[in-house]
């Protein structure tokens, strides 16, 4: 017992941390984690390389989601219970859209939600490796930079060439990756102890966040902000210098002149109308009338003046497409993953820094777009919040039964409120 890397005490709170075996340091799981790295490149960039075979990587995330169950079989039900509810709304959103609407399974928006379900079971079999969260923000970093030859400007914002194949061509999405990097790179520096190893990520993500900026994208950027602030509250109780230093960074870069266009460009979209407060009371009225089971997602968008425009709001995507009971699955999903960040912010959790900056961060961009929720770096901010306790642990725990712990096996502590 006395090689656990973590405390087992009991909290001042009515939350108990208590250890549970994982298998994940095994040298398979291990290559999972790197398959899942290839799938994010090869989705990026299958296109450009001429290696996009329609629903390949469609196959290969449901193929590496069996494999993740089969190698966490013995734990399958503590914590793939986890990941229920959004299945759940998978499930019966996918089942609307088949049954109800006569949709496509092949179609691009159906077969989104299929592979955004295989991810939720891929990223929560892999959150129970140690150090998956700070190494997956890492492997995203590194994508994101093979990205930045595509970047253009039009406008005055920059967003990818949408001539060269390449993911994340709309400058919201390139805007919403870079801000995830720059949080999660933020937040490893202040949780790195070793000086060299915190500046470089420090510096990547104030590279992330001028990424960010040159979009010109408003909510990206005022979400950022709100969870710096958050990271901020934390690391001022431990001590000040730290963050004297990362304010140095960000002066030095705004003291270059690098980002002076773009305060104008911020300045002059201040006062333009983004559109989302004329189309939502038109998404919401069109959601009263076929409250249900939705309109299909066929016919997801919606009329404003000679264009049809999408809701721009996972939440009126969901109920718009699929009605109530996958709307309801969805909205369960980001409470419980709410419920986890909070809980999980406990000097007990490694992971802690990161939870509740991470879930703020994939919620507020849940209002930019309608499928927000299904890209990658919102899937490991959100599975990183659930809770890994299922009920066959719950009822050991209560009838007092203990297991003997072996030496050499890999631990992670579950959160529970008994």
């Amino acid at each position: 017992m006395s090689n656990l890397p973590y405390s087992t005490a009991r909290p001042a709170d009515a939350l108990f941390y208590r250890p549970v075996p994982i298998r994940s340091d095994g040298r398979r799981f291990q290559l999972y984690e790197y398959v899942f790295y290839a799938l994010i490149v090869y989705s990026m960039w299958g296109q450009f390389l001429g290696i996009s075979l329609g629903s390949l990587a469609g196959a290969m995330r449901v193929a590496l989601a069996m494999l993740c169950i089969l190698r966490v079989r013995s734990q399958i039900f503590s914590i793939q219970a986890a990941v229920l509810i959004p299945l759940l709304c998978a499930v019966s959103f996918v089942s609307i859209q088949l049954f109800v609407h006569s949709e496509s399974l092949m179609s691009d928006q159906v077969r989104s939600i299929v592979i955004w379900g295989m991810d939720l079971i891929i990223v929560k079999s892999l959150c129970t490796r140690p150090g998956f969260l700070r190494r997956a923000s890492t492997a995203l970093f590194i994508s994101s930079l093979m990205l930045l030859p595509f970047m253009v400007f039009r406008d005055g914002r920059a967003e990818l060439d949408h001539h060269a194949g390449v993911a994340m061509a709309n400058g919201n999405d390139l805007a919403l990756w870079f801000g995830f990097c720059a949080l999660a790179l933020t937040i490893e520096g202040f949780e790195t102890p070793r000086g060299f190893r915190r500046w470089i990520s420090w510096t990547a993500a104030i590279l992330s966040a001028v990424v960010l900026a040159l979009t010109v994208s408003r909510g990206p950027l005022i979400a950022l902000a709100v969870c710096i602030i958050i990271v901020l509250r934390k690391q001022l109780k431990r001590g000040f210098l730290p963050i004297l230093l990362v304010a140095a960074l960000a002066v030095a870069t705004i003291a270059s002149g690098v980002l002076d266009g773009a305060f104008q460009l911020y300045a002059q979209r201040g006062t333009e109308e983004t559109g989302r407060f004329v189309i939502w009371p038109r998404v919401l009225a069109r959601i009263l009338e076929s409250p249900v089971a939705g309109v299909g997602v066929s016919r997801i968008s919606t009329p404003l003046g000679n264009h049809p425009i999408p809701p721009h709001n996972g939440f009126l995507f969901i109920a718009l497409a699929s009605g109530a009971v996958p709307l309801f699955f969805f909205s369960l999903y980001w409470l419980i993953g709410l419920r986890g960040a909070l809980e999980g912010s406990s000097p007990l959790n490694p992971d802690s820094a990161y939870l509740l900056p991470l879930w703020v961060y994939a919620f507020m961009s849940l209002f930019e777009g309608d499928a927000v929720f299904m890209t990658t770096w919102s899937i490991i901010s959100v599975c990183a919040c659930l809770p890994h306790s299922g009920f066959r642990h719950r009822h050991a725990s209560r009838s007092g039964s203990k297991r003997q712990l072996k030496d050499g096996e890999e631990f992670e502590f579950v959160v529970s409120r008994l």
